[in-house]
């Protein structure tokens, strides 16, 4: 017969409940520093994701600010400074500008170096201009690009690579003891996926001052980026946005909130653009999708307002109504229902019929003066939260990589369903 200990026994009740409270605890915590290491990782990753995506849109809107031209860089070997001939093929020469200087600046040297200007009108004090010196290309640098010898034809050249290269853009073509000539790239080229650099467009003269482009195909050449002309919307419609601008933006934005890549929109807007044609194609529901790429997007969405900024076409283009996450503007901005003109025009007709023509133009322009210091500015849109600051041109980069890094982090809670309903 066995004989078991009398002090042996089990776990009593309350024992079992601390031992299972102990694991539980031991449990919770490991499950909490797994996750823990879990979301930190994933946070890194997400973080340089983002900044990988932010650097990629700065290089863009680098180059946009930038878009004026980008000039010689003297320090560097194979920049020559020259004389330049530009054409527009309904214009005839542009370029050169006079061998000599008017007085009183004839006593000046000749060895003046080709600087790209961008001159905003009436900015400064007492309707003053300002005026700003561009003075590189993000997307190819300020320097030349080496042509490949004996690769040049009449309407293209070769290069090591066309990565950021874009129709439109100007090309300034430079050899040494040679004078140099302005080109433009043809407005349907895509850059990154071939050598070849092809011209065409307003400003791809075929010969200028007696030379050609085959001019520059026997020595070391070289294809300095000035820019780019075409994407200056204020010249093609007034900017307004018309069925075709409005679904071309809508997939654009669409596009770049897929792909986690930010947005910053340059605004200079009028407004829709009017019409029956416009009305009959259905321009409320295709601005309407605009509007939903817009307001939908989760990315960073920075807006900087350049000049005109009226009614709802001003509302469509990220603007603090539909949450965008900063809206700086330039001094030059108008955020207003429409524009000055326009609105007195409307609003005071009863007063100014009737009256004598100077008188009419008198008074027409007194109360265009008054509406524009009253609505037509930023600092009226900035003082009810419109617009987070209004800031120097000059300033606007600094300002927008400030206002990316702030975005990095920006995370946005989706509702639960599975999308939302644009209007196809």
């Amino acid at each position: 017969m066995s004989q078991f200990p009398a002090s042996t026994r089990g776990f009593s009740l309350p024992e079992l409940m601390v031992a299972m409270v102990i694991g539980l605890i031991l449990t919770l915590a490991v499950s909490v520093m797994v996750a823990r290491q879990e979301s930190i990782r994933r946070g890194l990753s997400s973080g340089n994701d983002l900044t990988s995506n932010a650097a990629y849109a700065a290089y863009f809107l680098d180059r946009e600010l930038r878009s004026a031209g980008a000039g010689f860089s003297q320090t560097v070997p194979d920049n020559y400074g020259c004389l330049v001939h530009a054409a527009a093929r309904d214009k005839g020469q542009l370029l050169p500008a006079p061998k000599a200087f008017p007085a009183p600046f004839d006593t000046l040297p000749k060895d003046y170096r080709l600087a790209p200007l961008i001159v905003f009108a009436g900015a400064g004090a007492n309707g003053s201009d300002v005026i700003a010196v561009a003075t590189g290309n993000a997307g190819v640098g300020g320097n030349g690009l080496p042509v490949a010898p004996k690769s040049v034809a009449t309407d293209r050249l070769n290069l090591a690579n066309t990565l950021g290269l874009r129709g439109g853009d100007l090309a300034l073509l430079s050899q040494a003891g040679m004078d140099c000539m302005v080109q433009q790239v043809r407005d349907d080229f895509v850059g990154g996926g071939t050598t070849v650099l092809e011209f065409g467009g307003n400003y791809a003269a075929e010969a200028i001052a007696g030379f050609g482009v085959t001019a520059f195909s026997q020595g070391k050449t070289f294809a300095t980026m000035l820019g780019n002309v075409v994407g200056n919307q204020p010249r093609s419609l007034a900017g307004v946005l018309d069925i075709d601008a409005s679904v071309k933006a809508a997939r654009f934005v669409r596009t770049c909130d897929a792909f986690n890549v930010p947005l910053v929109t340059f605004v200079d807007v009028p407004g829709f653009l009017p019409g029956t044609a416009q009305e009959w194609g259905g321009i409320i529901r295709h601005g309407a999708k605009l509007l939903y790429a817009y307001a939908e997007a989760t990315v960073p969405k920075l807006t900087v307002i350049t000049r005109k900024a009226y009614g709802g076409a001003y509302d469509v283009m990220s603007s603090k109504h539909i949450r965008a996450d900063f809206n700086f503007a330039w001094p030059t901005a108008e955020v207003a229902v429409m524009g000055p003109e326009g609105a007195v025009n409307i609003v005071f007709r009863k007063e100014l019929e009737g009256n004598g023509e100077a008188e009419v133009a008198a008074r027409r322009a007194e109360l265009i003066d008054d509406y524009k210091a009253r609505f037509a500015n930023p600092y009226t849109a900035a003082e009810r939260g419109y617009v987070d600051d209004v800031i120097e041109p000059r300033r606007t980069r600094p300002v927008l990589v400030d206002a990316l890094e702030t975005t990095l982090t920006k995370r946005e809670r989706r509702p639960p369903r599975k999308h939302g309903n644009i209007p196809l």
